[in-house]
């Protein structure tokens, strides 16, 4: 647990416009704050930087493509990026092909094919994300998906925000080289290193384990799956 009060005081102990014992002003607290927020959200684009996925589950109902995010068809928190899926029916599991090339999907010929779906194709607009699904399934499947989550934004400076293992450490860091500018200064050699040396291992941490290669006749196959030829 940690909040960003206490991060962004150790940031500007760090950086040296603060000794230790004194607070930061509530116009330095308010400047951090949005500082601290926007490298969380510079941080979950990168999926080395996320430690966690989120598993989304909807049922499909014969449509060509879904709409996700707050009062989408999927309503749930809009996701950067989608990881991996597949679709169930009666307990059996169809693995999908995610694609994340638009010349990709629009090189199928037919759209409408009903049948096993093969290929999931996501589009993140803002504010709705598209999921466009191919083949158009030809019984009730329930779609699961793999998304990367977001990392968790500080509303303020006293709420406590869980955090996994050392990332407090680097938002500190990262925020002081972030922050030095504003106060017209600049981060020691040592607060640089500790900042990379921080993400490196955080990254380390979160690194997955090598692809499932799937069997031959499974899309995915030998680790491509061609969208023109359905195999």
């Amino acid at each position: 647990m940690a909040n960003a009060g206490d991060i962004i005081t150790d940031a500007m102990q760090d950086i040296g416009v603060l000794s230790a014992g004194q607070e930061p002003t509530t116009d330095d607290y308010s400047t951090c704050l949005r500082r601290l927020n926007k490298l969380l959200e510079l941080w979950s684009i990168d999926s080395l930087l996320v430690p966690f996925r989120t598993q989304i589950s909807h049922a499909l109902d014969g449509s060509e493509s879904y709409t996700i995010g707050s009062g989408g068809d999927i309503d749930t928190t809009r996701p950067t990026f989608i990881e991996s899926a597949y679709t169930v029916h009666n307990t059996r599991d169809y693995p999908l092909h995610v694609s994340r090339d638009r010349s990709e999907y629009d090189r199928i010929y037919d759209k409408s094919i009903i049948g096993v779906p093969r290929v999931l194709y996501y589009e993140p607009q803002i504010p709705l994300g598209r999921i466009f699904i191919w083949y158009v399934g030809d019984v009730t499947y329930t779609l699961k998906m793999s998304v990367r989550g977001t990392l968790t934004s500080f509303p303020d400076i006293t709420t406590d925000v869980d955090l996994a293992p050392a990332y407090s450490l680097a938002l500190e860091h990262n925020l002081a080289i972030l922050i030095a500018p504003v106060f017209e200064t600049s981060a020691s050699a040592e607060v640089v290193n500790t900042a990379k040396d921080s993400l490196f291992k955080i990254g380390r941490l979160n690194r997955q384990a090598p692809k499932m290669q799937f069997a031959r006749g499974i899309p995915g196959g030998r680790g491509r799956y061609n969208i023109e030829a359905g195999y």
